[in-house]
């Protein structure tokens, strides 16, 4: 699969997962879920999952690609994928204004 679409999907996935999280955290503004002492506990679980999926998605792939030795793929696609997420941070900017 050529490293463009392969930042692309990573992207795309990341977007996605941002998305679901945002209608997360609304609902849970919604409802009053978060005025015990589970809601800081979900939402800190949350930040980790967060961290842990969103840099295997951003980075997994390029660290497979240096451990085999191709450093430029894996810079390629680092910035490929840094371009597709910027696109789509841009696209959601464009859709809220």
């Amino acid at each position: 699969m050529p490293l463009p679409l392969v930042a692309f999907f990573q992207a795309l996935l990341i977007s996605l997962y941002c998305f679901a999280v945002v209608n997360f955290i609304n609902w849970v503004d919604k409802t009053n879920f978060g005025e015990n002492l589970y809601g800081p506990l979900v939402m800190l679980s949350l930040l980790v999952f967060s961290a842990a999926l969103c840099g295997f998605l951003f980075f997994g792939y390029a660290i497979y690609l240096l451990l085999e030795k191709e450093i430029k793929k894996a810079l390629v696609l680092l910035g490929y994928t840094f371009l597709f997420l910027l696109l789509f941070i841009l696209l959601a900017f464009l859709m809220i204004v």
